[in-house]
């Protein structure tokens, strides 16, 4: 779980996963389907929910970190093929070599998955969002320097065939 230091939202919270079957299975959907009295009285003040089912598919590191960069965007389907095997093979490969990275991983949502209606999401103030790419880049470094190297990498090519520019 982490907490804002800059931009939005506020918190962030990762869940890593053996399988996605762990997330879209029976067990799982039963429990988002019963929410407790608590769940109900805290989520319907959320504003602001990004939630996606994802699928790892490049990760490059030796770590984790105390400091997490969340890169959310969408590629036209025409353009996501090249911006998958770019930044799998050099975009996040150079990163992860730069001082103070842990880690950096490209995730790709299942929307499907994401998108399962279930009595937890229809108790939220909003509907979800969704985001189909996600970059999280993980450091050990301090706030500033690790601000500045996700800033010079969102003025980067790596994100010119984005359909807008990550949130």
């Amino acid at each position: 779980r982490y907490v804002g230091v800059q931009g939005a939202p506020e918190f962030f919270n990762l869940y890593e996963t053996v399988s996605r079957f762990t997330v879209t299975g029976a067990d799982y959907l039963g429990r988002l389907n019963a929410p407790t009295p608590w769940t109900v009285a805290t989520i319907r003040h959320f504003r602001n929910v990004a939630r996606s089912l994802c699928e790892v598919v490049a990760s490059f590191g030796d770590g984790n970190g105390g400091l997490i960069a969340t890169l959310r965007y969408d590629i036209d389907a025409a353009s996501a093929a090249d911006h998958r095997k770019r930044l799998a093979q050099e975009t996040l490969a150079e990163v992860a070599e730069a001082r103070g990275v842990a880690g950096c991983h490209l995730l790709i949502a299942d929307e499907a998955a994401s998108a399962v209606e279930t009595a937890e999401k229809r108790v939220r103030a909003e509907k979800n969002l969704i985001p189909r790419w996600i970059v999280l880049i993980e450091s050990w470094d301090d706030v500033g320097p690790f601000g500045a190297l996700c800033a010079e990498l969102l003025t980067d090519a790596a994100f010119e065939d984005a359909v807008a520019p990550p949130d």
